[in-house]
């Protein structure tokens, strides 16, 4: 009972026009007992798999929540029919998040998503290294695209592509971009691609099949080729794409910044590796 001045204002409980008992809303009863169930807020969410422009809710935002994923790089290609070609595969996209006050931003806003490096081709007795995934970004914010896989034709390992790191793009081939390990992982260097929080490491091509470097928030790396049909499959990712797998039935890495998969061809035929996945932007608007 709530009074003032002696006079009582409220016999009973306060609650919310939504409230159902132990599932949502809140009240308030006359002992002064409260229950408080989940409260949601409204947002407005915006999605991008292109480059667009961002446009800022009307009403009153107040914090702006940004998701960006860079590009996959595309697997290396190799082709030798009198030494064992190898490729490795493609480094995957790295992952970023920021968040913004609503006034800080323009009514309307940039956004680019990057585009996963194009697939290689190598004929027979050429090495050709796989192409590094583009950047996304939205203001001040950026994620780095992940590296191309490397190719040999004399016998010799090929490296993976780094995965995009949070201050750089991953090496074509080689490690992580910065800070590298264990953020972003490295392109192996004679077998499976390193793991990285934000972004994984594409396989090495080294005479046998071997596995792309998986990710919890970034892309996955891709896998790798060696030979005439020795080939690896990507590694996987929780929120960011999956690398793709390698050889004569490969893929390209998933949207959200997959490493693409190698290519080799023990014979005089050409090889094509495979694209990088692209990048992607979400924007959540809180009110």
């Amino acid at each position: 009972v709530a009074t003032a001045g002696g006079a009582v204002l409220k016999d009973g409980e306060f609650k919310s026009p939504n409230f159902v008992t132990q599932r949502q809303g809140w009240r308030v009863d006359s002992d002064g007992n409260a229950e408080f169930q989940s409260i949601t807020l409204p947002t407005n969410i915006q999605e991008f798999t292109a480059d667009g422009t961002w446009i800022k809710p009307s009403g009153l935002p107040k914090k702006v929540f940004v998701q960006l994923w860079g590009a996959g790089g595309s697997g290396g290609a190799a082709s030798n029919n009198a030494l064992n070609p190898n490729a490795g595969g493609g480094g995957g996209g790295g992952y970023t998040e920021f968040t913004f006050g609503a006034s800080d931003l323009a009514s309307t806003e940039a956004v680019v998503v990057g585009e996963g490096g194009a697939a290689v081709t190598a004929a027979n007795g050429v090495a050709t290294v796989g192409l590094v995934g583009e950047n996304s970004t939205f203001d001040i914010a950026t994620a780095y695209g992940g590296g191309g896989g490397g190719a040999k034709v004399d016998n010799t390992a090929a490296s993976g592509g780094g995965g995009g790191g949070l201050l750089a793009v991953g090496s074509s081939p080689g490690n992580g971009g910065s800070p590298g390990s264990p953020i972003s992982g490295n392109g192996g260097t004679t077998g499976d691609g390193g793991n990285g929080m934000y972004s994984g490491g594409g396989a090495a091509g080294n005479a046998a099949a071997f596995t792309g470097g998986n990710s919890v928030f970034g892309g996955g790396g891709g896998g790798s080729s060696s030979g005439a049909n020795v080939n690896g499959t990507g590694g996987t990712s929780i929120y960011g794409g999956n690398g793709g797998n390698s050889g004569a039935t490969g893929t390209a890495g998933s949207i959200k910044g997959g490493g693409g998969g190698a290519s080799c061809k023990g014979d005089t035929s050409t090889a094509t590796s495979f694209a990088g996945g692209r990048g992607h932007v979400i924007i959540t608007t809180y009110f």
